[in-house]
């Protein structure tokens, strides 16, 4: 029924708002036409004040004129000359506004033509009068009397009332005419608050209907969006049940992205869709296409150029349809001209980060009619696109430093061969003829020889160390090694034969609670355990027997000091504990960088390698080390293990 009341209103509102609108642009060109009258009338009121001002100033002009005349005659003085010729200079100019001023009325011109005919006599009684009164003061009383000069006077008098009864007679025909004006401009201003009125009533009553009928029809027009919404979310939601079952037979890679071209050609029969990755060719955007299927056949990968096309700005999530006339509207495209397009449809992708990184697109040689269909199925299909793509892309890059990472691998095992045999066979050989110089020549050598070559043998013996530690440690980075369930009291049994001259030498105690048994590998556990045990022994304090307890314990990974740990596994935690000198607790994670030291070599020997390879031997055991310090007091090095 509400349908039948829209058809019927809906003409009935047009013809009332056409009708307005007639009435009001009506109303307006008659209002702008009483404006212009009212203006004009005012002008003309204007136009005859000044004509009547024009016609006083010629008057007053020519008045002005005769008194410097009479002024002159009686005391012959120039000024008054001056003057006279500076008022009847402005004659011509008054006079000419005048007569321009009153060119539309015949009768004052006729008037002005006899009132100029009037003025010129008057100046040329002017002028007579001052020749007169000139030869006067030039020839006798006898020759020239005053009754001449009397004579001019009275004619210029006579004149002059012409001219002002001329002027009268045109001022009051002016008179007429501004009376006539006033009462006309009067009954104009009158009438216009009435054509005011009639505009702001019909002008409201067309803001009234506007107001109605848009309100009526964007309620209509939200009913209507919300049912053109609710139908999109159904065909989404078909399209979504229709793709679950084609993804599910999906595989990855080239054969993910071919599935998906040639099943969205499919369902939309249009001639070609593809999919592809933004990449850079030279200083352009392009889409290099994982899958192009042509005609419902994949076809040949391509790539394109961006620029020229509706996706030249590629912005994620941006949907680009244009269904119809692509090869019109972009006439340099070359994908478009080279396939024919006429409609042309895409989705931007993009990775978890925001970033675009590829395109879904649908092309056809006629224009597309199911748009919101289309559309609707590329936003869905680029969903799972998205992540096919970027796992794709990350598996490229993973590749690349994998390859990387063989490669470093590769110059390790070089670095090792070179340190292994290349370094040391020179440096074996330094060490044995320094020892044979010192055995054999040493009553030949100076003092100062002597402490050159000792300088050298300490200098060569610190180059083995610093050879042997590098060896230790990139051992460490193999990752062939293997992991063994061990006893750890064996493998600090070993350590501690390993290092027993030093201990013997330093009358060190090493205490120790029964250790684990845990899967680690052997020689790199054992090693862990000889460097920060042997750390400790050349630390310790002069005068001060050595003292290093090692301890155990369970504890929780929440508990340990590192963003790595995991907090519902168990670790166990293996101290080891000395009373050396120690070290300030803001340098606890430096000692840990390769080649980093404490102190200088004057004072304690070492390659500065020694902890660098503990925390490499903890991290390939999937765990931590953690040191404490405190300056002349001792060190504390923590070892966190998992304990299953």
């Amino acid at each position: 029924m509400s349908f039948i009341n829209s058809k019927i209103t809906s003409p009935i509102f047009t013809g009332i708002f056409i009708t307005s609108l007639i009435l009001l642009l009506f109303i307006s060109s008659i209002s702008y036409r009483q404006m212009r009258s009212t203006d004009e009338s005012g002008k003309q009121v204007t136009h005859t004040y000044r004509v009547q001002l024009l016609l006083a100033e010629l008057f007053s002009d020519l008045k002005d004129a005769e008194s410097s005349q009479r002024g002159y005659i009686l005391t012959h003085d120039s000024t008054f000359m001056k003057q006279m010729n500076i008022d009847l200079e402005k004659f011509p100019v008054v006079f000419e506004k005048i007569r321009s001023m009153t060119v539309d009325n015949k009768a004052q011109q006729q008037r002005l033509g006899y009132l100029n005919a009037l003025i010129k006599r008057r100046i040329e009684i002017l002028n007579e009068t001052l020749a007169q009164s000139n030869r006067r003061m030039m020839v006798s009383e006898a020759i020239l009397t005053s009754d001449a000069l009397k004579s001019k006077l009275l004619m210029g008098k006579n004149v002059m009332d012409l001219i002002r009864r001329e002027i009268t007679e045109m001022g009051e025909m002016e008179m007429k005419l501004l009376k006539d004006r006033e009462e006309k401009h009067q009954d104009e201003i009158a009438f216009n608050p009435i054509m005011l009125f009639l505009l702001a009533f019909f002008s409201l009553i067309v803001f009234i209907a506007s107001f109605y009928k848009i309100n009526k029809d964007g309620k209509e027009l939200k009913v209507l969006n919300q049912k053109i919404l609710n139908r999109n979310r159904d065909l989404e939601q078909q399209i979504l049940s229709e793709f679950t079952e084609s993804f599910a037979v999906y595989k990855t890679g080239d054969e993910f992205f071919n599935s998906l071209t040639k099943d969205i050609a499919a369902k939309t029969g249009l001639d070609y869709v593809l999919v592809g990755e933004l990449a850079k060719a030279g200083d352009q955007n392009v889409i290099k296409t994982f899958s192009f299927s042509e005609f419902g056949q994949v076809s040949e990968n391509i790539q394109y150029a961006l620029a020229g096309g509706p996706s030249e700005q590629l912005t994620p999530g941006n949907l680009y349809s244009f269904p119809a006339k692509c090869r019109f509207m972009f006439e340099s495209n070359r994908l478009f001209q080279q396939f024919k397009v006429e409609g042309y449809i895409a989705y931007a992708l993009s990775d978890a980060y925001g970033n675009a990184i590829g395109l879904i697109a649908v092309m056809d040689k006629r224009e597309i009619k199911e748009i919101n269909y289309v559309e609707s199925l590329l936003k869905i299909a680029a969903k799972r696109a998205e992540l096919e793509l970027d796992r794709t892309l990350n598996s490229r890059l993973l590749a690349a430093k994998n390859l990387e990472l063989e490669r470093q691998n590769t110059e390790l095992a070089s670095f090792n061969h070179v340190a292994s045999h290349d370094l040391q066979e020179p440096l074996r050989k330094i060490q044995t003829f320094i020892s044979r110089i010192s055995e054999k020549e040493t009553t030949n050598i100076s003092p100062t020889g002597k402490e050159y070559f000792e300088r050298i043998q300490i200098s060569a013996n610190r180059m083995q160390m610093l050879i042997d530690d590098l060896l230790t440690f990139s051992r460490t980075n193999k990752a062939d090694q293997i992991f063994e369930s061990v006893d750890l009291n064996v493998l600090l049994e070993n350590a501690k034969h390993e290092l027993a001259q030093i201990i013997e030498e330093k009358d060190a105690h090493i205490q120790s609670v029964h250790l684990p048994t845990l899967n680690v590998i052997p020689f790199q556990f054992q090693q862990l355990l000889i460097n920060l045990i042997s750390n400790s022994l050349k630390y310790s304090k002069p005068g001060i027997t050595p003292l290093i307890r090692i301890t155990v314990e369970i504890i929780d990974g929440k508990n340990i000091p590192s963003t790595r740990a995991e907090h519902q596994k168990k670790y166990y935690k293996i101290s080891f504990i000395d009373n050396g000198v120690g070290f300030e607790q803001q340098y606890a994670e430096n000692i840990f960088v390769l080649f980093q030291r404490l102190h200088g070599r004057s004072e304690y020997t070492g390659t500065g390698i020694g902890l660098a390879i503990c925390k490499k031997i903890v991290e390939n055991h999937q765990g931590f080390i953690t040191a404490e310090g405190k300056p002349n007091t001792g060190a504390a090095f923590h070892v966190f293990l998992p304990a299953s």
